[in-house]
């Protein structure tokens, strides 16, 4: 196998393996920063955070986030994933970290179109949202 060849072959390879290794965090901006792309802006005050991605390149994933917003923020970002509110009780993933335990003040939205089960809850008189979101 000529020389280039085979360094060509070996590079692709490191590159096929380092694309296939999960992601996992509960460092609560690093969370912000995978699920959102950026660092969170100023007002948002990121509290808690548990992100896992599967190696694939198709970017599964399934997060958890607890965050104090601007109200404008949160109106926004509803609007933004076309959320509704949700229509049934919304049952808690058995994965859910120990933190994540949104109480009947939060108001809950869901997808209004194709949902695995994310849902988004509010509670409006603090600003404060604890968002569950399943990407599979």
């Amino acid at each position: 196998m000529p020389k280039s060849l085979l360094s060509l072959f070996i590079s692709f390879f490191i590159i096929l393996q380092s694309s296939c290794s999960p992601k996992t965090s509960e460092d609560a901006n690093e969370v912000y920063r995978l699920w959102t792309g950026e660092k969170p802006s100023k007002s948002i005050q990121v509290l808690k955070g548990k992100y896992w991605q599967s190696g694939h390149f198709t970017k599964e994933y399934i997060m958890f986030i607890e965050l104090h917003a601007p109200k404008n923020w949160i109106q926004e970002f509803i609007v933004q994933n076309k959320l509704k509110p949700a229509t049934e009780a919304i049952v808690l993933p058995t994965d859910a970290p120990p933190w994540f335990k949104p109480t009947s003040s939060y108001k809950v939205w869901e997808p209004s179109d194709f949902s695995q089960g994310s849902a988004y809850y509010v509670d409006s008189a603090n600003s404060q949202v604890m968002f569950y979101e399943i990407q599979l």
